[in-house]
């Protein structure tokens, strides 16, 4: 994918994170289209997660850049990058009792500030958040009595209402079940926000991503649309699996896995 001038994209400009245990991301480059999906898959250790807490600036670069909105998020204040940037990642942190509306809530902290009271649009968005995941009836449900899958649309809901220009997503499918995979799908594509996610189902990569990084052991394997990524004889070098093609149609590739 091609940069231009005032892009709104993430440019990973020769990422390093390095771990003892030697695990990390080594001199990854990656670019995200303004208002495109773009997947990071890969097998697992394969530094996905690692690479995507990077661009949220959870975790320390040992080398390179991350440019969002051509800005260098190391040089940013912690406000202005929740402006930018919103996050769902893999772990689940407690959230000491509170409401599902709450949580959603603390997504418009970074617009007013941590004492300001809700204005009206907040509560708006707020609301709105709740109804595009289909969480609106768990609004004052305790967030730690939820499902797995219901606190993955709460957190997803939150990264909605929090407004930024890009969304990281870590496993989003994780805990959902078929049909809210479907919605999730539904979702993302019509938020139109540039978005960047890890994801493990390939065909579900297929069927939400406009481009794909592969990674493998910390670096990139292959880059490019789905149906140019996601052939047989990468699927079997990098995930040690076999597949075939099912069928193609509309520039998308369905996949099935042969395991022996």
């Amino acid at each position: 994918m091609t940069k231009h001038e005032g892009d709104t994209g993430v440019d990973v400009r020769e990422v390093s994170v390095k771990f003892s245990g030697g695990a990390g991301v080594a001199d990854v480059s990656l670019y995200a289209a303004p208002g495109a999906v773009t997947g990071i898959i890969g097998p697992n250790g394969s530094g996905k997660t690692t690479l995507l807490r990077a661009m949220y600036r959870h975790l320390k670069l040992d080398r390179g850049t991350v440019v969002v909105a051509e800005q260098d998020i190391a040089r940013l204040r912690s406000s202005a990058m929740a402006r930018l940037i919103a996050a769902v990642p893999q772990e689940r942190h407690s959230a000491f009792g509170l409401r599902v509306y709450d949580i959603v809530a603390m997504a418009r902290i970074p617009h007013h500030g941590s004492f300001a009271s809700e204005t009206i649009k907040d509560k708006e968005i707020i609301t709105s958040a709740l109804h595009t995941v289909g969480i609106a009836d768990l609004r004052n449900r305790v967030f730690e009595e939820l499902s797995g899958g219901e606190r993955q649309r709460v957190l997803l809901a939150r990264a909605l209402a929090q407004q930024a220009e890009v969304l990281i997503l870590d496993e989003p499918t994780n805990h959902l079940d078929l049909r809210h995979q479907v919605d999730l799908v539904r979702i993302i594509r019509q938020c139109r926000q540039t978005t960047v996610l890890s994801i493990h189902d390939l065909n579900v990569a297929v069927a939400l991503c406009d481009y794909l990084y592969v990674l493998d052991s910390g670096q990139v394997a292959a880059h490019g649309r789905p149906i140019e990524v996601l052939t047989p004889e990468l699927i079997e070098r990098v995930f040690g699996v076999r597949a075939h093609v099912l069928g193609e149609e509309g520039g998308q590739r369905t996949i099935a896995l042969k395991y022996s």
